[in-house]
């Protein structure tokens, strides 16, 4: 008899070990899925903007600090000098801005890199920080500018400093705030260049 029973109670086991098997891998993965659940609600989804994409918004990470009325002169011309050269930049990137027109691109960044070192010793720290940053950016598009084959290849391949410029560039507006009544950083017309013609 103990033949007879010996492989219906071999078969019983080795079904109770697959059900062992299958319940450690469902149990694994309900705790698996209860870490990822516990970690993505420690997540801080406040800040999320699923609006529409602003190429000109800044983080708005700096609140305003105390500047003299003094340094607003020196922070137009540098408002002045970024809005002509980030929209000849925008051109340059963007557009059809001819290689004719190297020698004013070069201008333009010679004015605003200029206007930034004028303004620095004039600005609170914080501020004066930001700006060297966006100076930084500034002399890299410079020496790109210089090596480029065209007008375009410079434009395409300054996207990255331009966004890191603009970015300190409303860094230091956000800690100016409304102290000389204007933004720091151009709003970059991309519209223009996007509409039908």
């Amino acid at each position: 008899m103990n033949r007879v029973d010996t492989p219906a109670v071999a078969a019983k086991r080795s079904h109770r070990r697959l059900w062992y098997i299958v319940a450690s891998i469902a149990l694994a993965f309900v705790a698996l899925a209860g870490s990822c659940a516990f970690a993505i609600s420690r997540l801080d989804f406040g800040n999320l903007n699923f609006g529409p994409l602003d190429l000109n918004a800044t983080p708005g990470v700096y609140t305003p600090i105390p500047v003299p009325r003094s340094a607003c002169r020196y922070l137009r011309r540098v408002h002045d000098t970024a809005d002509r050269s980030g929209q000849l930049w925008v051109s340059a990137a963007f557009g059809s801005l001819a290689d004719r027109k190297r020698n004013l691109v070069t201008f333009r960044l010679l004015e605003f890199d200029f206007a930034l070192q004028r303004a620095m010793p004039h600005v609170p720290v914080a501020v004066r920080r930001q700006l060297h940053e966006t100076l930084v950016q500034v002399r890299a598009g410079e020496r790109e500018l210089r090596r480029a084959k065209s007008v375009s290849a410079y434009g395409i391949a300054t996207i990255d400093a331009v966004d890191a410029g603009n970015r300190s560039l409303g860094n230091a507006s956000d800690l100016v705030g409304h102290a000389c009544g204007f933004r720091l950083e151009p709003r970059l017309d991309f519209g223009r260049l996007m509409a039908p013609t």
